[in-house]
């Protein structure tokens, strides 16, 4: 059972443009589904992935809720720092909220793409478990 990697690695911003500019004018893309995020450093990744936003990627990935209203409920939060909290993993890349279609004006949040691990490349490797393939599948290999 293959799993779809969102793969999270750390560059200077002159490394991050000439990467944009490769995808953008050589129309590269992944060959094996997997996709990447970029931060400056591990401490800047580190500062800004906290378990809260972890917990928000692994309900959204798992439960599918239809709106932040829902997901709020879900995970037993506040509205305004679910929305937050949603907010800075969109502007980040992680996720993208789309107007429901269920009703008007609701955010429905969704993976950018069905990822089912975030691999943290630095020194020490450090792999997300976000779906629920991805638990399944990392303790058949245990």
């Amino acid at each position: 059972m293959k799993l779809k990697i969102l793969n999270i690695k750390f560059e200077s911003s002159n490394d991050f443009m000439n990467d944009i500019n490769a995808s953008l004018f050589e129309g590269k893309e992944p060959s094996d589904g997997n996709r990447s995020l970029s931060f400056d450093s591990f401490e800047t990744f580190r500062r800004f992935m906290t378990p809260n936003k972890i917990q928000i990627l692994m309900a959204i990935s798992r439960l599918r809720p239809e709106s932040i209203y829902k997901l709020e409920k879900l995970l037993n939060r506040k509205y305004p720092h679910v929305l937050k909290d949603c907010r800075q993993l969109e502007d980040s890349g992680f996720i993208k909220l789309v107007e429901s279609t269920a009703t008007k004006k609701q955010l429905q949040p969704k993976l950018v793409f069905d990822y089912d691990l975030i691999k943290v490349n630095s020194t020490i490797e450090q792999l997300f478990n976000i779906s629920q393939k991805s638990n399944e599948t990392l303790l058949k290999a245990v």
